[in-house]
């Protein structure tokens, strides 16, 4: 925790061999960039404590290995994406203050 501003920097998507991501309790805001998804050996996402906006992108649960994910209060909205259902690696998922009405798409 190092309390940064500001929005999650996009270069952390050029990472290749991150696996772990941890940005816990710090003061990103704004949404959350989908080409941190891009990176195929992340197994752990933890982006809770922060001030992110918006929907839950999909690509975090097409994560071939990702066992556990905390979005947890954020102020996110909308509704978890179909792919949350079918990953079948995923082990924990923490999340609160949803925003608005929310429902598995289908």
């Amino acid at each position: 925790t190092c309390f940064p501003l500001g929005t999650i920097p996009w270069q952390l998507s050029r990472c290749p061999a991150l696996k772990d991501l941890r940005l816990t309790k710090n003061k990103f805001n704004g949404t959350i960039p989908e080409s941190l998804f891009e990176r195929q050996l992340l197994t752990d996402v933890f982006l809770n404590e922060n001030e992110l906006i918006g929907s839950i992108p999909a690509g975090l649960f097409q994560l071939p290995s990702a066992s556990q994910i905390d979005l947890s209060f954020n102020k996110l909205n909308g509704t978890l994406p179909s792919t949350c259902a079918s990953n079948q690696t995923l082990i924990l998922l923490y999340l609160s203050d949803l925003v608005g009405e929310q429902s598995f798409e289908t």
